[in-house]
């Protein structure tokens, strides 16, 4: 198994199939179209006797043939009604997105053709994204540093507003006029 999917295999191997399906959804959220990944899931929702989602992951990853082919074409029978732009927008967002270099497996293709959906794999309804990276969210621009003095100097205002705020509740106003004609004003005037 590569690498990528050693964290999945550990999990199988250890009999908690829930987890593994968790880490193949999380990377599917964060993916465009990618037959390995649909197919790891498929095995995994297989194992987990969910041949319904089975079906739908092995289509997308091109299997046609054994078990998984046969989910495939099985999930594919329930939803024969469908048209395939109807059929499409039940798939998961990563199978409608994909990179230019990307390539839709024959398979996937093979089953749309020979149930008169389409005639040639561009006439399927996904979107090209320039690549996997800029799907993601845009990092947000630095905001400026305020320094440390700036910050010290803020606070001497601040307290020094409250200072005066509770002179002028002990002294009275009057005084405080006075003291505030002293040069107190000049400290809140930079």
């Amino acid at each position: 198994m590569p690498a990528g999917y050693s964290h999945v295999e550990f999990e199988i191997e250890r009999g908690r199939l829930w987890r593994a399906k968790e880490i193949l959804l999380g990377r599917l959220a964060q993916s465009s179209y990618d037959p390995e990944l649909f197919s790891r899931l498929a095995q995994v929702l297989e194992a987990m006797q969910d041949d319904d989602e089975a079906g739908r992951f092995h289509f997308l990853s091109g299997a046609s043939s054994g078990t998984a082919g046969t989910l495939a074409r099985r999930f594919l029978e329930r939803r024969k009604a469908l048209s395939l732009h109807e059929l499409w927008r039940t798939m998961p967002k990563s199978a409608r997105r994909r990179t230019a270099a990307t390539v839709i497996p024959s398979g996937t293709v093979d089953h749309l053709i020979a149930m008169g959906k389409m005639l040639e794999s561009t006439q399927l309804p996904i979107e090209i994204v320039a690549s996997q990276t800029s799907s993601a969210k845009a990092p947000r621009p630095p905001v400026p540093p305020t320094s440390r003095a700036m910050k010290i100097w803020q606070s001497v205002k601040i307290w020094t507003l409250v200072g005066v705020f509770v002179l002028a509740l002990l002294l009275g106003f009057r005084e405080l006029a006075l003291l505030l004609e002293s040069g107190l004003a000049r400290l809140f005037a930079a």
